[in-house]
Parts: C-alpha cells; sequence; structure tokens
C-alpha cells in the first residue's frame, strides 16, 4: 500500500469511533488517523491538515476492528501492555521498521480469541511486525482449563505465556516479523487450524514456536535461533492426529538451559529440552526441509508421535540424538497406549551427532518406521550429567542408527561412528502379541566400531532380524556381530555375544540362520 495516498485521503468515520477505547494512561498514546483503506498509526504526526486521536497501540487495534479496516503501524517503535484482538484484522507493516516492545516492567501479551459468543475467529493477519519482550516476565492470564499446558513446560517456564497468543482461530497468518526477547513464548497456539505461520525470524525466546491441539498448521521458512530451551514444540493431549508441516525452517542454537549447571557440566534435564522440533503424542506430523543446526538434545524428537515423516533434512552437530523417534515409558499395562505405530525418516543428512537415527523404546509400545535413503556421519559416544533425577548421568552408544520394533533400514550410508553404523532390537512388546521384525538390506557402512550390531534373542515367537546384501568396510571390531549392552546400565557399551563375524558370508541366496530369531544372506565386508 502506499503510505502517501493514505496521508492524502483521511476522511474520518463517525466521529464516535475512536471514543470507545482510550489510551491506558500507563501507556504512551500515539498519532491515529483513519483513511479508507485503513487505520494508521504512527509516533509522528503524519499532516498537519489530517484529523488526529492520541490513542494507544491498543486503542488503535480497537479502532481498526471496529471500522473493520486493516492497521497500518507506521515506522518506530511502540510500547504496550497488550490487548487482544476479538474480530477480523489485519495489522501490518514495512518489515525491519516497526518495534512493539513492553510499557512497563511486566511484558506485553497480544491474546487473539473469539468473542465470548463465537466458537472460532477467523481472518487475523500480522505482517512485518517486529515484537521484543526485552525479557520481562509475562502476565499469567492464561485460562488454564481452556489451555492447558504440559506440566514439564509450565516448570520450565514459569507463568507460561506468550508474546502472541491464539486460542481457537482459524487461518491465522503470522508473515514476515520479528518475535523475540521472551521468558516464555514467542508464538503459543492452543486449538488453532489452518494456521500459516511463515518467513519470520524467532530469537532469543525460552520457546519460540508452542502449538497444542492443533491442526492442519503450517510453519515454514522461519529462521529460529537462540532459544533456551526449544525451538518449536508441538504436542496433542491426549494423544490425537495433528497435521502440523514443518517446511524449510532454520533452527539454530537450541539450549537446553531449564535446571542447567554449565559450571559443573550438567545439562538441563535428558531429552525433553533443547530440541530444535519437539513433538508430543502429536500424529501424523511432517517434518521436510529443514536445516538444524547445533540442537543441545535433537534436531528432531518425536516422542509419542505415529505416522511422522520426517524427510530431506539436514542436521549437524546435534548434541545427543539428531534424530529421535521414541515411545514414553507406559504403566506396563497398556500397549501402545502412549505409543507410536507408523513413521518415516527417509533422505536426511546427519552430520555431527552422539547418536545419529533412533527409533526406540519398542518395549514400550512403538513400532513400524521405515529408515530409507538418510546419510549418517561423524557420531561420537558423548557421556551426560543432567538435572534429571531418574537419568543423573548417561551415555550413548554412539551408534549410527539404532531401531527396534518392525523397522525397515534400506539404502542408507553410515559412516564415522564410534559405536555401530547400524544396531538392530527388534524386541517384543510388553503385553502384546504382536510379532516384530527388522530388515537391514543394501545399506552401506564405513569406519564404524561394528558395521551392523544385532540383538540375537532368545524368543523365535516374539521377534526376527534378517540382514542382507549390506557393504561394509573399515569396522575395527567386526562387520557383522552379535551385540548386548554390557552389565552397567547407560554407560553407552556393549559387549561381543560369541566375538563371530557373519561379514563375509558367502552362502548364496540362502540365508544362514545362525539363531533362531536372526537370518543372514549375503553381505560384503572388505
Amino acid at each position: 500500500m502506499d503510505r502517501r495516498r493514505f496521508i492524502q485521503t483521511f476522511p474520518f468515520a463517525a466521529a464516535g469511533l475512536f471514543s470507545a477505547s482510550p489510551a491506558r494512561a500507563a501507556e504512551p498514546a500515539y498519532f491515529v488517523v483513519l483513511s479508507d483503506s485503513a487505520v494508521l498509526i504512527s509516533p509522528s504526526r503524519l499532516s498537519s491538515a489530517s484529523r488526529t486521536r492520541s490513542l494507544s497501540l491498543a486503542g488503535a487495534a480497537a479502532a481498526a476492528m471496529k471500522a473493520g479496516k486493516p492497521l497500518n503501524i507506521l515506522p518506530g517503535v511502540y510500547r504496550t501492555s497488550g490487548f487482544s484482538i476479538a474480530a477480523p484484522l489485519e495489522i501490518f507493516a514495512a518489515p525491519g521498521t516497526v518495534i512493539i516492545e513492553p510499557a512497563g516492567g511486566e511484558c506485553f501479551n497480544i491474546d487473539i480469541r473469539p468473542a465470548a459468543d463465537s466458537d472460532w475467529l477467523e481472518g487475523v493477519t500480522i505482517k512485518g511486525v517486529g515484537f521484543r519482550g526485552k525479557g520481562a516476565i509475562l502476565p499469567a492470564g492464561l485460562n488454564r482449563r481452556e489451555r492447558p499446558v504440559n506440566p514439564f513446560l509450565e516448570a520450565a517456564i514459569p507463568r507460561f505465556n506468550a508474546l502472541i497468543t491464539a486460542f481457537r482461530v482459524r487461518n491465522l497468518i503470522v508473515e514476515h516479523c520479528s518475535i523475540g526477547g521472551s521468558q516464555a513464548g514467542g508464538l503459543a497456539l492452543w486449538r488453532c487450524r489452518n494456521a500459516s505461520v511463515a518467513r519470520n525470524e524467532f530469537l532469543n525466546n525460552n520457546i519460540s514456536i508452542y502449538s497444542a491441539q492443533g491442526e492442519n498448521n503450517l510453519f515454514a521458512d522461519n529462521d529460529i535461533h537462540d532459544n533456551a530451551n526449544f525451538a518449536i514444540m508441538v504436542e496433542q493431549w491426549p494423544p490425537a492426529p495433528d497435521y502440523t508441516l514443518l517446511r524449510n525452517n532454520r533452527i539454530a542454537q537450541t539450549a537446553a538451559s531449564f535446571g542447567a549447571d554449565p559450571p559443573r557440566g550438567i545439562v538441563g534435564g535428558s531429552g525433553p529440552y533443547g530440541n530444535g522440533v519437539f513433538g508430543l503424542y502429536a500424529h501424523h506430523m511432517t517434518v521436510e526441509g529443514n536445516r538444524i543446526m547445533d540442537s543441545a538434545f535433537s534436531g528432531v524428537r518425536m516422542n509419542g508421535c505415529s505416522n511422522v515423516q520426517i524427510a530431506n533434512n539436514a542436521i549437524d552437530r546435534s548434541g545427543e540424538t539428531a534424530i529421535m523417534v521414541e515411545c514414553p515409558q507406559t504403566d506396563g499395562k497398556t500397549p501402545n497406549g502412549l505409543g507410536y505405530e507408523g513413521g518415516v525418516i527417509a533422505n536426511n543428512i546427519v552430520s555431527g551427532a552422539a547418536e545419529g537415527v533412533s527409533v526406540t523404546n519398542g518395549w514400550y509400545g512403538g513400532r513400524r518406521v521405515s529408515i530409507t535413503g538418510n546419510q549418517v556421519g561423524s557420531i561420537r559416544r558423548r557421556t551426560f550429567r543432567t538435572s534429571d533425577p531418574n537419568w543423573p548421568r548417561y551415555a550413548t552408544c554412539g551408534d549410527g542408527i539404532y531401531a527396534e520394533a518392525d523397522v525397515d533400514i534400506v539404502g542408507n550410508i553410515v559412516e564415522d561412528c564410534d559405536g555401530c553404523g547400524i544396531y538392530v532390537a527388534p524386541m517384543a512388546i510388553q503385553n502384546s502379541p504382536i510379532k516384530t521384525a527388522a530388515s537391514v538390506t543394501g545399506n552401506i557402512v564405513k569406519s564404524a566400531r561394528w558395521g551392523v550390531g544385532f540383538w540375537k534373542g532368545s524368543d523365535p515367537a516374539r521377534g526376527f532380524t534378517f540382514i542382507q546384501g549390506n557393504m561394509i568396510t573399515g569396522s575395527s571390531r567386526g562387520a557383522i556381530m552379535a551385540l548386548s549392552p554390557s552389565g552397567a546400565p547407560n554407560d553407552g557399551t556393549r559387549t561381543e555375544d560369541d566375538g563371530r563375524d557373519f561379514g563375509a558370508s558367502t552362502n548364496g541366496p540362502d540365508a544362514e540362520k545362525p539363531y533362531p530369531v536372526v537370518a543372514i544372506g549375503v553381505n560384503y565386508a572388505f
């Protein structure tokens, strides 16, 4: 829109338009005018010939909603204690020219929600605006019955809130904005559908994007960096389909600071914090084409999420596991009660991590994942001291790919690993008659301690492993071997069961069956 044209055409609507929302005494007032096309707000007078009103940012937003016109925020710094948006509204500015920051000691919250007599709000757009929390504490004004917060988030982020919150909003658009400096959330969505959060910068927040009980939301092409505990978190409770798409985001420097004690070498938690993308019980998520660097724990971590697709991502320098699909521990009574079923991990590039790809906790009800076409390298064992009392100290095994329970591992290239290039354990699922299987075929494994390791198990009725057609070179201990955990729990090491190396099997097309639950076909080790 042409600013000059706005300034030249400022006929006001009814004289009482602005009277309903006077500026709050504690907030700065700005110059506000109305044109045929928009409500404009500016720190300085726009035109000596124009009729102006002195209104707060909240008053200008209320005026725009009442007039049914966009709010055009002209260049400058604006201060507010926050306001609500309960009607369709577009707020826009030229990117990089507008900063909104707290008016007082407490941070602002812009709360987007339907009016009391409506189920949904639709038609809210925010474009080109900079929001800065400046580290101020956020108000505790959330209705927890409407907007539940995961218990560990509540602990990690006291008085959980966000600079921008949305509740039961459809088709929310947040684009070309800069959102940062929040002690809690940058943008938090509850029960929102079809949101598009794209081409924004998020920085220096505790958590940049949080979505709970959403559906079909899009988080794309954002630059998200230097967060204290989370970059993007998507959750459902109870577990449910979500259909969120996270695409082409750049995510960097995600710390795990909650409970951390850096001078003593203690990191925050043992996995729930410090993740670039964290999914919790949210099914049918797609994470594709993202560039994720320097996460304290995982680049992508999916906990209890079924039918996820993690594809075509580049994940560098993860502190722990680069890509993890896991099942949380259950009460031991209900198989798959909080587990996952189904997933694809494909065509990702993983470089520099303590574990590459991990599909784990099959015993608790996680199963059925395809791991195909990934490139995994430079995997180093690492010992953690954590603030988690259940896991105060543990070590990773340094595996390129680790997988349990109904997994197909095919066509990957794995190299330079302190542990196994690939390790499989198709163990049983507690209290379930399901038989599990693992297939390891057509992979290239180079320069690992063991090329392919497997758990030989003991119950043919519960799990089976098939290994064939792999090319393995440079394994310092063995190409294909049966391995078990060492006696000490969580120390990141394994022992060789019988010392036999099956890497040079030459039995032709028929598989050898050295153990009741394992078949090994033709592989080539050199």
